[in-house]
């Protein structure tokens, strides 16, 4: 008889549950989903109050954004907790199985469990905020009532479109040959507006003063116009002059040593007094050299050096500069060049991992360094990523690229970038395709600086990528 009513007992509950449509029967309950209730984002802004006063307008500051009670087109009004020159606003929501939502807000956007939270600040007089929307995951820890509000830190700006190009000097005092170089530094156009605001860094070998300002447009269009990447300082140089050298620059890029060939008679604009035929392909050029027409320098190998110089003595000048306005740990610190300059960046980037936390490699001379027999050596790819840090490492990423038309029987540019990335792949699990490690064959370029900074908005988009999407400054806002 027990027996019987325990059977009816089940009975009931799979019947109970079977009609409660919607849901699922757990143990003989009606399973529901956990909510994440009373959950707090602090969003806080700061931002020069004097930058408003001196432009005759309110310190009031608007939050416009896509969720959490925000939307785009109903401008908030910030509140002023007490400090200088800084705003916030509480965000309070809960978390469901749809997503995030403030079921209790006019606006009851939800966000997707996995979405982000984007917004705009906006003046008293409804200027938008240049550049990309700022954002942030909802989808974190601790946003309970049990923990301190987690605060979510923005620095908007909103009358800069422009960034500037200054230069120093810096002496080095571990390197006699290094010695004193001039060097270049971008700012972005929210440097002289925004002072609370600091900056990604990138070390830019070959990039001077004098190319930054004829390449600040397209910075400043990657910035504050395009706004497909969060805004970064650029550090670079190309003072290479070394006394009794004849190319510092490959002194100063080149991680090993190698072989350069000077002409006996000539040099190598008229084919060593035309010793070498013209229109002879890049190994026979070389061979002819090898033979008769030149003689063999050792060059190079100083890379290791220029770039300590770069960490440890370029950096904490400007550093100082700016104000210690410069983000400088790994996370935040990278290196890029082209053509030599690319080698370098790709060899300081695989190995000093806990140095550079991203980078650029383009059109990266992967051949170096040519021996004595002018065969080339591919020393990056046959040694450095075969034989060192190897296995697990710190988080990095690397953007790749390469011409089209650079493959060349010899210097074999573009086979040597892909080998390079492969074997990256295969030797460090880090790095994954399109996740840590992106590669792009350019179609239709050849070798040339004019073309790796064309391909610049693909980098900087990629490894510095903003918080949130583009959009333009004249979204249409409500005017209250």
């Amino acid at each position: 008889m027990e027996s019987k009513l325990v059977v009816k007992a089940i009975a009931v509950v799979i019947v109970a549950c079977f009609y409660s449509t919607g849901h699922r029967c757990v143990e003989g309950q009606v399973e529901r989903s956990y909510i994440r209730s009373n959950l707090t984002l602090r969003i806080v802004v700061r931002y020069p109050e004097s930058e408003l006063i001196n432009r005759s307008l309110s310190t009031d500051l608007y939050i416009i954004g896509n969720g959490l009670g925000l939307a785009w087109g109903d401008l908030k009004l910030l509140e002023r907790p007490g400090p200088v020159d800084t705003w916030s606003i509480d965000l309070k929501f809960s978390g469901f199985l749809d997503g995030y939502a403030c079921s209790e807000c006019i606006h009851n956007n939800t966000l997707p469990v996995n979405g982000r939270l984007e917004y705009r600040i906006l003046t008293s007089n409804r200027t938008d905020m240049v550049g990309p929307n700022h954002g942030t995951a909802v989808h974190i820890s601790k946003l309970e009532a049990n923990f301190p509000i987690r605060e979510h830190f923005s620095y908007p700006y909103f009358f800069s479109r422009q960034g500037s190009v200054r230069a120093t000097s810096v002496k080095s005092l571990i390197s006699t040959v290094i010695d004193n170089r001039i060097w270049g530094y971008y700012l972005p156009p929210s440097y002289s507006e925004n002072s609370y605001k600091t900056y990604k860094t990138f070390l830019v070998p070959d990039l001077s003063a004098v190319y930054m300002e004829l390449y600040r447009f397209s910075f400043d269009d990657i910035f504050a116009e395009k706004a497909i990447a969060e805004e970064a300082v650029l550090i670079g140089s190309n003072d290479y002059s070394l006394s009794n050298v004849s190319d510092g620059r490959v002194a100063f890029l080149t991680p090993t040593p190698g072989i350069q060939y000077y002409c006996y008679n000539g040099d190598w604009s008229d084919n060593c007094a035309g010793c070498i035929p013209a229109n002879v392909s890049g190994r026979e050029y070389m061979e002819y050299f090898r033979d008769g027409c030149g003689y063999p320098v050792e060059v190079g190998g100083l890379g290791d050096d220029y770039v300590n110089y770069m960490v440890n003595e370029v950096l904490p000048a400007i550093q100082l500069l700016t104000n210690d306005r410069l983000r400088i740990f790994r996370d935040d610190l990278g290196i890029g060049g082209c053509s030599l300059g690319g080698l370098l960046a790709c060899h300081a980037i695989w190995t000093r991992p806990n140095t550079f936390g991203m980078g650029w490699c383009k059109s990266s001379s992967f051949w170096w360094p040519t021996e004595i027999n002018v065969d080339n050596g591919f020393y990056f790819l046959n040694h450095t990523i075969k034989e060192t840090n190897l296995g697990s490492r710190p988080p990095q990423r690397i953007y790749m690229d390469v011409g089209e038309l650079e493959e060349d029987p010899y210097y074999a540019q573009v086979s040597a970038a892909l080998s390079v990335a492969d074997t990256m792949m295969a030797n460090s699990p880090q790095f994954r395709m399109d996740e840590t490690l992106w590669f792009t064959l350019a179609s239709g370029q050849a070798h040339s600086s004019y073309n790796c900074m064309s391909r610049t908005w693909n980098s900087l988009s990629l490894l510095s990528p903003p918080a949130g999407a583009a959009r333009s400054p004249n979204f249409p806002i409500q005017i209250l």
